[in-house]
């Protein structure tokens, strides 16, 4: 599929977004709608029949006359509404954090904005409608042939497009979803100076003057006259004028043939345009951008450029963490632990005491990660001596046996001993620094003994040699852990003994 191709697709799913959010919160929508609705109510049955007596020219100058001449004012304060809408939604999906998103994923850049612009569209399609609608059964009259109806379509449809992207370069430039619902209020107020509710010819002269030349007034004269069935060319090719946005590359003089020949200028311009556009400029920095001096150019050029490398750098650490999670281990641990864990496996250390160590260095990881060098550098320096190693892989075999296996006495013995050893020759710090608290080296004890159940009986082992614990080593009196573990056991068996004396209960 091509670049086009793409980009006609994705646009496609914005739209549909778009037309989902329409149809999940339809209060918008109606809210939208029913301001242009409520001003045509209020005008024609509330000031209709007075401000239809003083237009002139009408025949009888009642409040069906007024409708009729107030219904384009009407319709281009409809597509004015609806580009709030469009504003506040560019506005909220730039500061949600949703574009964000969307730049990670493989869609065209253009699709975002172009769902807004097509959603938008059918968003003032649907308005127009509704207001055509209340119109006609308000009692309008037209004496427009079919060509005129096409042309009234084309136009309003013209100015939609020309308001629903100037409205989304106002939803891009906003703050806040708060700002972009205001900036557009003032094309709601524009017909109320020009054309649409009075005749320009009746203000007075400063303010005629603005209505006669503000963009709305052609429009809704041009709308009113394709209406009436008799339009104004004049006004039509203004209204138009109004609507068509000037592009960024000027337009040459024509030559004596009547074409317009661009030279070597023009293509430099265009090149340097297509750049910055594809850099991600927008288009009205990319206008300022044109017609600034060398050294402003030169230093906007550098800021683009420092944008662009921290959005590769962004884009360069989303793909470590991509490429991390297909890793296994190194998604939550630091390098150096991988490879020590690494080393473990390369030694023949069962995966199921690998996993232990590994349980067991995700949550220091997260408590104390300044200090996991320091103790991962203690882990080599342990597993390089032979006896450490022969006790990961006697554990590892132990694993399947149960719990009075007499090996396992065995393995704490060989155990003890080393640790005694270590203790002695290193001291108790060397044995045991890593500073834990005791409620976490419960937690870390009990992922332990979950992934392998046998190392619980080896720490009892353990405690009647004079050590206890398996994250947290500390020692302890080998009598009273002897006796302890006595005590336990009598107590288990007496529990036993009365649990299996005790009488069935009834049914």
């Amino acid at each position: 599929m091509s670049s086009a191709g793409y980009a006609l697709r994705d646009s496609v799913t914005m739209l549909r977004r778009n037309v989902k959010h329409m149809a999940r919160y339809p209060s918008q929508t109606l809210m939208l709608i029913g301001l242009p609705l409520l001003f045509l109510l209020l005008f024609v049955y509330v000031f209709g029949d007075t401000m239809g007596a003083g237009l002139p020219g009408a025949p009888e100058g009642g409040r069906g006359d007024y409708l009729a001449f107030i219904t384009p004012g009407i319709l281009t304060m409809t597509v004015a509404s609806v580009s709030i809408g469009t504003a506040v939604s560019v506005a909220t999906d730039m500061t949600d954090g949703i574009i964000d998103r969307f730049r990670t994923m493989a869609i065209a850049r253009v699709s975002v904005l172009t769902g807004h612009m097509l959603g938008a569209m059918i968003q003032t399609a649907l308005a127009l409608a509704t207001v055509f609608g209340a119109a006609f059964l308000l009692g309008l009259e037209t004496s427009a042939s079919a060509a005129q109806w096409s042309g009234l379509a084309g136009l309003l449809a013209l100015l939609s497009l020309a308001m629903t992207w100037f409205a989304v370069a106002l939803g891009l430039a906003a703050p806040n979803p708060e700002t972009a619902s205001n900036w557009p209020m003032i094309f709601i107020l524009l017909p109320f100076v020009g054309s649409g509710f009075v005749p320009a010819e009746s203000m007075p002269t400063g303010l005629r003057w603005f209505a006669q030349h503000q963009p709305f007034t052609p429009v809704m004269d041009a709308a009113g006259g394709l209406l009436g069935g008799s339009p104004d060319g004049s006004d039509t090719l203004w209204a138009v004028g109004w609507c068509d946005a000037k592009g960024l590359l000027p337009e040459p003089e024509r030559d004596h043939s009547g074409y317009r020949r661009y030279g070597a200028g023009a293509v430099v311009e265009l090149i340097r345009i297509r750049t910055l556009a594809g850099a991600g400029v927008p288009l009205a920095r990319v206008r300022e951008l044109l017609q600034a001096d060398e050294a402003e150019f030169a230093a906007a050029v550098a800021d683009i450029d420092e944008r662009l490398r921290a959005e590769i750098r962004e884009r360069q650490r989303h793909r470590e963490r991509i490429a991390r999670l297909a890793s296994g281990d190194s998604l939550a641990l630091p390098p150096e632990v991988v490879e020590f864990l690494d080393r473990l496996r390369s030694l023949g250390v069962d995966e199921r005491i690998v996993e232990v160590e590994r349980d067991g260095w995700i949550p220091l990881a997260a408590r104390s990660p300044g200090r996991i060098p320091e103790w991962v550098a203690r882990k080599r320096q342990q597993i390089a001596e032979p006896q450490l190693i022969d006790f990961y892989l006697t554990l590892g075999r132990a694993l399947d046996r149960t719990d009075d296996d007499p090996r396992l006495a065995e393995l704490a013995d060989k155990l003890a001993d080393y640790i005694t050893r270590m203790a002695d020759e290193q001291g108790e710090d060397y044995v045991d620094d890593a500073d834990i608290e005791p409620l976490f080296a419960q937690l870390m004890d009990a992922l332990a003994f979950d992934t392998a159940p046998p190392a619980r009986r080896l720490i009892e082992l353990m405690k009647e040699r004079g050590w206890t614990g398996w994250t947290r080593l500390e020692r302890v009196d080998p009598t009273r852990a002897v006796n302890d573990t006595a005590a336990r056991r009598s107590h288990d068996r007496r529990n036993h003994g009365v649990r299996a004396s005790r009488p069935p209960s009834r049914p």
